[in-house]
């Protein structure tokens, strides 16, 4: 059917105009701005919705330039508006925020939105719509169940996101006469909010157990086995976590837009609920695990949430937390297994080797945003200037790493059949992390170096002539 263009438009604006919802973004920017305040959430709540969205909005402020838009949906309302189709934003969220968008967007006539007297959602808002337009009739655009109250009273509807079950329904209320189906899963969207990909940080863990040379022991290859999955799940834990309170920051960046809580392919709530259980999954493989292992992820899980709520953007102390981060893995490989230990050497090699990939990783932003013109990174402590001492630490910190890796081969001689052969590693080592400042320099390195190592051919060859060059010291 062809829409009447005459037909006034009330819009739905969560979920619908965008794909993500204002009351969980207020709640997740107070968690990180604020986050005592949360312990008055429920007292907020006592008092109704309405007043619980205005004291949220008292506290904490939106850059709606950067929301997940619609896109499809937007260009349709861009379309009508340039017919001359009234448009009203009519939505559950705070008149503040709500304001924001529509002065954004230009393309509104109208703004009806919750207040401290009302929470225009559900049977509210249907009413209140059939007492602005008395007897006149208007189309509604929603998502939700709770439409549903308007969609009784609207002469046409539109369906935005809408599930089968309520576009089922909607369907015998009114005269559906657009619809914009949710082309996203949340659940396909869900290995790469754990972000699996970077389990293979946490084989760090394997380190000790290979240093030792007891990865045939199964019982502490088992051992091994559940830390693996509990750090994993750990770091999946805190990377939702900080993708939560990083959503304005990650929707500034050219990559990290397009993660799923950034992006709006899972909701925020979702979430919200993902986090904890992640970590209690992690518990539960501590369980048969050292005490000791217990106190190290501990450690581990305590500095990843200082470095999201705060360390991140303190200039130098990232670099180091993330340095430091990784390092955790390996001590807790050797905490996970009784009769393995893991020598001040090799923590020290982790310690350079990884402060010199943390480095990379901010070089590459930095590069990025002088490329682009940008003095400073949004939530972010440096600034474009401040590259060519970041890549000093960064070069200096890798090749004192080799210089560790030396005099850790000279250390475990006796372990081998030809140690000699091992200084090739290290020759190999410094050839590795050359070229891979000399990629970040030429601006092409990806702002994770571990992600960068994962699809580097290069760096498969690397790893695969170290593995081989072991072997051969070992059995030659």
């Amino acid at each position: 059917m062809t829409v009447n263009t005459l037909l006034p438009l009330c819009v739905d604006l969560d979920d619908t105009l965008i794909k993500t919802d204002m009351l969980y973004e207020g709640f997740v920017k107070l968690l990180k701005k604020k986050p005592l305040l949360l312990l008055l959430l429920p007292f907020w709540l006592l008092k109704g919705k309405a007043y619980l969205k205005t004291k949220l909005n008292q506290h904490v402020d939106f850059d709606v330039t950067c929301l997940p838009y619609n896109q499809v949906f937007l260009t349709f309302l861009q379309a009508q508006q340039q017919a001359g189709r009234q448009l009203l934003l009519v939505t559950a969220s705070h008149e503040s925020i709500a304001q924001k968008i529509a002065d954004h967007l230009g393309i509104f006539n109208t703004v009806l939105a919750s207040n401290t007297e009302r929470n225009l959602k559900g049977a509210t808002k249907a009413q209140f719509l059939r007492d602005y337009f008395g007897e006149k009739p208007f189309a509604y655009a929603g998502d939700s169940r709770a439409d549903l109250n308007v969609w009784q009273y609207a002469q046409e509807g539109i369906l935005v996101n809408a599930s089968a079950s309520v576009t089922q329904q909607a369907k015998t209320l009114t005269i559906i006469t657009e619809e914009f189906p949710n082309k996203t899963n949340w659940f396909k969207s869900l290995p790469a909010a754990l972000r699996v990909h970077q389990w293979v940080k946490n084989t760090l863990i394997f380190i000790p157990l290979l240093a030792s040379q007891q990865i045939m022991n199964m019982e502490l290859l088992s051992d091994a086995v559940l830390a693996f999955f509990a750090f994993s799940f750990a770091a999946s834990s805190a990377y939702i976590l900080n993708d939560l309170l990083d959503l304005e920051a990650d929707r500034h960046h050219h990559r990290k837009r397009k993660r799923p809580f950034a992006s709006g392919a899972i909701p925020i709530q979702i979430g919200l609920l993902l986090f904890p259980i992640c970590l209690l999954i992690s518990l539960l493989f501590t369980i048969v695990l050292p005490l000791n292992f217990w106190l190290v992820l501990s450690i581990y899980y305590t500095l990843t949430l200082a470095y999201s709520f705060a360390l991140k953007s303190v200039v130098l102390i990232d670099v180091f937390c993330l340095a430091t981060l990784y390092t955790l893995r390996v001590i807790a490989g050797s905490a996970a297994m009784i009769d393995a230990t893991v020598s001040h050497w090799l923590l020290a090699f982790s310690l350079f080797i990884f402060l010199c990939l943390a480095v990379v990783k901010r070089h590459s932003e930095m590069l990025a945003l002088r490329r682009n013109n940008q003095s400073s990174a949004k939530g972010r402590g440096y600034v474009a200037d401040d590259l060519e001492i970041l890549a000093s630490i960064g070069v200096s910190s890798g090749f004192i790493s080799v210089l560790v890796l030396a005099l850790y081969i000279h250390n475990i001689r006796d372990m081998y059949s030809s140690p000699d052969i091992l200084w090739l590693v290290c020759l190999i080592m410094l050839y590795w992390i050359s070229r891979v400042w000399l990629i970040s320099h030429r601006g092409t390195m990806h702002d994770d170096p571990i992600v960068f190592a994962l699809r580097d051919r290069v760096s498969h060859i690397v790893a695969l002539m170290i593995l081989i060059i072991v072997l051969l010291a070992k059995f030659l």
